[in-house]
């Protein structure tokens, strides 16, 4: 049997069993913590392509299969726990504590710094706030910054050592955190997040550049139109399943520097092996120039 077919039979039994395990003894397998661990994939690629003996190839083959389908299901598993987390709080079964900066009508630009681990996090817009960031033991797990001079203002929220037990079932609540940002100002957006399940709704907000990293992450990510004729945004992320949207209206040049991904771009013409563009790109008064790295990955970008 070839060392693919071993890839890919390994990671579809590792992710069946997994679920299986789940749905029969109604169990919640916790597996964010391991996560960090995801580039042992590429490891056990490469010892399975350099390998001269047949049975090592297929034997690394496998357990990069197995690993696989481990990251894969540990990407899938953050959004279900950050669902869960909203449930329980509309019910009224968990207390949230805020950080909250009040409009301000002098503020033209903002740069939005995040440094976190492993969690869950949504980013949306609204009316109300400068920034409103609400989540459980948000006092005690967070450091926040805020700094403002003429127009600009910068805003740092950094976690502190602390190490979070993911498991619902545990003396530590999950990590979920739900950013709420105005949707007048222009923002810098510096994100940087462990293994994650991330809801980033920026369709809304005007933005300079885009810089996210993540480990091993669940991403959903909605784009709006540039602040200025140009932005960057650049993506880099572990093991990941990510769906972006743009819009319609946005020129967008996308790079892709993953080679083992599976891709769905919609709406983009290929120039090259890693390199797409939408037909609008060179008569379009705004551009997107988004670059993708990344591990394995499962890549959904659409226009809407």
């Amino acid at each position: 049997m070839k060392p693919k077919q071993i890839f890919w039979g390994t990671l579809f039994i590792s992710l069946g069993v997994l679920w299986l395990i789940e749905s029969a003894f109604a169990t919640e397998i916790d597996i964010s913590s391991q996560l960090k661990f995801w580039p042992f994939i590429f490891v056990f690629i490469g010892l399975s392509m350099i390998s001269k003996n047949q049975n090592w190839k297929s034997v690394f083959a496998g357990l990069a299969g197995v690993a696989s389908g481990v990251a894969i299901f540990g990407m899938l598993s953050g959004p279900k726990r950050f669902f869960e987390f909203h449930h329980r709080r509309e019910k009224g079964e968990i207390i949230v504590e805020k950080f909250i900066h009040p409009s301000d009508e002098n503020v033209k630009n903002v740069s939005f710094n995040l440094s976190a681990g492993a969690g869950s996090y949504s980013i949306f817009s609204a009316d109300s706030n400068l920034i409103l960031v609400e989540g459980e033991r948000l006092n005690e797990l967070y450091t926040f910054n805020f700094d403002k001079s003429g127009e600009s203002a910068r805003v740092e929220m950094m976690m502190n050592e602390y190490n979070i037990n993911l498991d619902e079932n545990s003396d530590d609540k999950n990590n979920n955190i739900d950013i709420v940002l105005h949707s007048k100002p222009s923002y810098a957006l510096d994100l940087e997040i462990g293994a994650a399940a991330a809801y980033f709704d920026l369709s809304k907000l005007k933005l300079n550049n885009l810089d996210l990293k993540a480990g091993a992450v669940s991403l959903d990510l909605l784009l709006g139109e540039p602040a200025k004729e140009k932005m960057d945004a650049v993506i880099k992320t572990g093991a990941s399943s990510i769906r972006i949207v743009c819009k319609k209206e946005t020129g967008v040049e996308l790079k892709i520097d993953s080679p083992l991904s599976t891709k769905n771009i919609q709406g983009f013409t290929m120039i090259s092996d890693d390199l797409w563009r939408t037909e609008n790109f060179d008569k379009s008064p705004k551009k997107i120039f988004l670059q993708m790295d990344g591990g394995l990955s499962n890549l959904s970008i659409v226009r809407n």
